[in-house]
């Protein structure tokens, strides 16, 4: 009986020890899809940020053009 007693101690430290490392790869994940969507999230931005900053700019130009020309 000592023999069996044994085994499913053993037993149930493998489907404890399984247990456990199915949480921390699901945390993983879980961890690696937030960091992705917060990277995304804030590289849309800048990149939003970035086209509004060209797009500003080419107006600066165009009211520069428009002021030199009132200016002759």
């Amino acid at each position: 009986m000592d023999y069996s007693k044994n085994i499913q101690e053993k037993d149930n430290e493998i489907s404890r020890i399984s247990s456990l490392r199915s949480n921390l790869q699901r945390d993983y994940l879980r961890e690696i899809n937030e960091f992705a969507t917060r990277d995304c999230t804030r590289d849309a931005k800048v990149c939003e940020l970035s086209n509004e900053n060209a797009r500003l700019k080419e107006e600066i130009l165009a009211l520069k053009e428009v002021s030199n020309i009132k200016e002759k």
